[in-house]
Order: C-alpha cells, then sequence, then structure tokens
C-alpha cells in the first residue's frame, strides 16, 4: 500500500476507571463531533509513548502510566537498542490533507479528577457504549479488551 498525502505521527492513551474511559469530544477532524481517544501530535525529538503522556497530561491535567501489555516478554538487545513501551494500537486515519499514525497505548491514571478545560473538545469520563463513540475510540476499546482481558 503506497500513501498519496504526507504522513503525520500522533499518540494517544486509552485510560480507563471503572467501567468508563477517558474520552474527547472532539472539535475538529477527524471524527469531529464524536468522543475520541486524548491524543495529539508526536513532536520532533519526541518519542510516541512519550508524546500519549504529554498530550493527555495538556488536556485533562491527569498523570498517567502507560501499561505495557508485553512487559513479561523476555527480551535481548544489543547496546544501545532499546525497547518502547508497546502501543495497544497502530493505526492509520485519514485526515483531509494527511494521514495520521496514531500509537494508541493503554494507561492507568494517577487520579479520575480532570483539572483542564480543554480547547480541542470537552474531554471526561464516558460510558464504553456511548452512542458517539468515534470509530477510532470503539476499535481502542475492544483492542484493549482483547489484549489485556479486560
Amino acid at each position: 500500500m503506497s500513501l498519496d498525502k504526507s504522513v503525520h505521527l500522533s499518540a494517544g492513551a486509552l485510560v480507563f476507571s471503572g467501567n468508563k474511559v477517558l474520552a474527547i469530544k472532539r472539535l475538529k477532524e477527524p471524527f469531529k463531533g464524536n468522543w475520541s481517544v486524548v491524543g495529539g501530535h508526536v513532536e520532533e525529538k519526541e518519542l510516541p509513548n512519550e508524546a500519549a503522556v504529554r498530550e493527555v497530561k495538556e488536556e485533562t491535567g491527569l498523570d498517567i502510566e502507560l501499561i505495557d501489555p508485553y512487559i513479561e516478554i523476555p527480551v535481548e538487545f544489543s547496546e544501545g537498542l532499546k525497547r518502547l513501551p508497546q502501543p495497544i494500537l497502530v493505526s492509520l486515519l485519514p485526515v483531509k490533507d494527511h494521514y495520521h499514525i496514531s500509537f494508541t497505548y493503554a494507561a492507568k491514571a494517577k487520579s479520575t479528577e480532570i483539572k483542564i478545560n480543554n480547547i480541542e473538545g470537552l474531554v471526561q469520563w464516558i460510558d464504553t457504549n456511548n452512542k458517539e463513540i468515534s470509530p477510532h475510540l470503539r476499535l481502542a476499546i475492544d483492542t484493549y479488551k482483547r489484549v489485556l482481558g479486560a
């Protein structure tokens, strides 16, 4: 598959509190008007896992810890090679004039109190059966349940 537009990297985190998931009701594309994964663009010289943590902090005020579903797999690396936390989902999202390769990580929040009014959209804990969940958030929730057995 070859792409006909440029590619941007984005990252976000799927954070649960009981049967609720942290989500943003987006004010712009992709998925404008729908509940989506909290996240954003990976900045220059930033790793996707770092971007996910930063974006959640910027958009919600929440401190999160990523959950690596494969941490128990023993791996030996040569000097200089580092194993990064594994996302639960890597997806290709078409946006108007480009694509996002989106890394979605599983995470747990150190608290559930959202502290920021976000200019990107309304952020809150929503029921996982909400009818306005974006296809990307739905895929992330379903993948999370399969991968982590939740």
